[in-house]
């Protein structure tokens, strides 16, 4: 129940809105100078929803305002013009992973006159129907009750092997600086759709016995996020050994292979969509001087052979940066090594995508100890090799995009 009051004739006064949206009974108006409101029913009877963490917001004539809560009441003070009429709209949301995921809204016109105005608002004169931030038919209240992710279209769900979650408008972008700031990837994925984390452990090849661990122990992860305008890939890597950037070949130093397919063409061969979007990075962790490696005209990175040529060493890049740093994360690795880290951005408009859309990804690591040529190289998607196998051969990505892993950007 909602009762709007005007004291006085022709001028803005203070006035009273109570609301009881579970019901259609009419209430009296209250003394004060203030709408106050209760969750409505269709939405506090979804068990999902966090009643802790909705918010509610007025608009009236265009102004918005969102409501203090204390208890189980939101209000605000409002002030209307007496024989007027005004429009008037009521939302609700629920924060959900830092975000805002709007629920339903009500909106009318209200002409209100010397005395008392009464609207009355039952939780069937909501629109919940209208919102629907995935696109995929399905409304964010009732992907709530389904336990549905509501930032995805629901058929890509289980098809997909990762989500990638969009940054909340409020929060920063990571920096590009070589540390981990908690606050800057929490809200990053960490796990791949089956709930397995995100490791760099499947050791596809070593050469000469040069692994410094077996297949399978945890070595190294990574983790991603986006902000519909870039996407960000943190590196984390446990290295027991020495650095090394004595090579010609990246691949032959400690080095990050980033292999992306944008739009997922999934394709056996780079680019044969014609779109030029099928990329694969090599990012040495350190530069010529031995110092460690950014995007800087000084820097030191290179394209794969059957990348697109886009990315180059010379000039500006504005699509492209990253920065890494060896051993100054501040975090221990699983056998008390401090980690290296490598932090990445790349422009979505450069991938051809946007949010809601897919892409394939891989994220492989060389591994150098000794100098000369690399040691080993392990891969977070792409199979495992077979203990005795040096040959080399069971490295494909480079060459084929079908063995990256297929993701989607949340919107």
């Amino acid at each position: 129940m909602m009762n709007l009051r005007s004291i006085g004739r022709a001028s803005w006064l203070p006035v009273l809105i109570s609301l009881a949206a579970c019901s259609s009974e009419e209430t009296g108006p209250q003394a004060g100078a203030e709408l106050r409101v209760s969750v409505p029913a269709f939405i506090s009877s979804v068990r999902s929803v966090d009643l802790s963490a909705l918010t509610a917001t007025l608009e009236l004539n265009g102004e918005s305002r969102t409501m203090t809560r204390s208890g189980d009441v939101w209000s605000t003070t409002v002030s209307v013009a007496a024989n007027s009429t005004h429009t008037l709209s009521l939302s609700w949301s629920e924060t959900v992973r830092g975000r805002a995921l709007p629920l339903g809204q009500y909106s009318t016109s209200v002409s209100v006159g010397e005395s008392a105005q009464t609207v009355v608002i039952a939780s069937e004169d909501y629109n919940s129907e209208g919102f629907d931030l995935d696109g995929d038919g399905v409304s964010n209240l009732q992907e709530r009750a389904l336990s549905t992710n509501p930032f995805l279209d629901n058929t890509l769900a289980g098809a997909v092997d990762v989500v990638i979650p969009r940054l909340p408008e409020d929060s920063a972008a990571p920096t590009l600086d070589g540390r981990i700031a908690s606050s800057e990837w929490r809200y990053a994925v960490t796990a791949d759709s089956s709930g397995a984390s995100l490791l760099i452990n499947n050791l596809m090849f070593e050469e000469d016995q040069g692994a410094d661990q077996a297949d399978g122990v945890p070595k190294s992860r990574w983790s991603a996020i986006h902000d519909g305008t870039y996407l960000y890939l943190l590196v984390v890597a446990d290295d027991n050994g020495t650095r090394r950037y004595d090579s010609d070949d990246a691949w032959d130093d400690d080095n990050l292979n980033i292999y992306l397919d944008g739009g997922y063409s999934h394709t056996s061969s780079y680019n044969a969509d014609g779109q030029d979007n099928d990329i694969h990075l090599l990012i040495p962790l350190l530069n010529e001087s031995g110092a460690p490696n950014d995007s800087s005209n000084s820097g030191r990175f290179h394209t794969g052979v059957n990348s697109s040529t886009e990315f180059n060493t010379s000039g500006s890049k504005p699509d492209f940066a990253f920065s890494n740093a060896k051993e100054s994360s501040g975090e221990q690795g699983a056998r008390g090594n401090q980690m290296d880290v490598y932090e990445f951005r790349i422009s979505l408009d450069r991938l051809g995508i946007s949010g809601g859309g897919q892409l394939g990804i891989d994220l492989h690591l060389d591994d150098d100890d000794n100098g000369g040529e690399r040691d080993s190289k392990w891969a977070w998607f792409h199979p495992s090799g077979s203990a005795s196998d040096s040959s080399l051969t069971n490295d494909n990505t480079y060459s084929n995009p079908t063995f990256m892993a297929r993701a989607a950007l949340e919107n």
